[in-house]
């Protein structure tokens, strides 16, 4: 099993795979770019967070830049909900904070943030939108669907194409990725 730090070295270049670019990082985090959209990717020392004040925890995260907060850990879920347990108590506070965390288990790195990734594209799809193409009929309503986010990469098993597409009327949003 990989240590800590080459965890994380191994979900940045996971994501810049799948098109982000590295803004900054450190021994335990990393600052991720797409487009208009920013990740915050995290592997805490501990178990537990170590801020005092809700302020500590805005600024340790960049709650107040980034988009969305990914936590790889050995207990993820428990340091997720943390997290949003204080970004609650600074909306409540009056910071409008509109941070989204998402937990990835230490041990299936590959698969869990895969997956969180696919599903932070699809809520942040305004911030990351590079097409208007039409695409086929909405599911839900029958109107034509909107290809808004289209970008090749390289998969473990070969070339990808990744998308997503939306639907202007139902808000139906999709995230498809197309092997090649």
């Amino acid at each position: 099993m990989r240590d800590q730090v080459s965890e994380l070295r191994h979900a940045v270049e996971l994501m810049e795979r799948r098109g982000f670019k590295l803004i900054e990082s450190s021994e335990r985090s990393a600052l991720m770019e797409l487009a208009n959209m920013k990740v915050m990717v995290v592997i805490p020392i501990k178990d537990y967070w170590s801020w005092l004040t809700i302020d500590d925890a805005v600024k340790e995260f960049m709650l107040d830049k980034v988009d969305s907060v990914i936590i790889i850990s050995e207990r993820p879920y428990y340091l997720a909900d943390e997290l949003n347990a204080a970004i609650e108590k600074a909306n409540l506070l009056g910071k409008g904070l509109r941070a989204k965390v998402y937990p990835v288990y230490m041990g299936d790195v590959d698969g869990q943030l895969n997956f969180v990734l696919g599903t932070i594209l699809v809520i942040n799809y305004d911030k990351i939108s590079n097409s208007i193409a039409s695409d086929g009929p909405c599911p839900s309503c029958g109107e034509p669907m909107k290809l808004v986010f289209k970008h090749p990469f390289a998969a473990e098993d070969g070339q990808a194409t990744e998308e997503i597409i939306i639907c202007p009327k139902c808000s139906v949003r999709l995230h498809r990725i197309v092997r090649e």
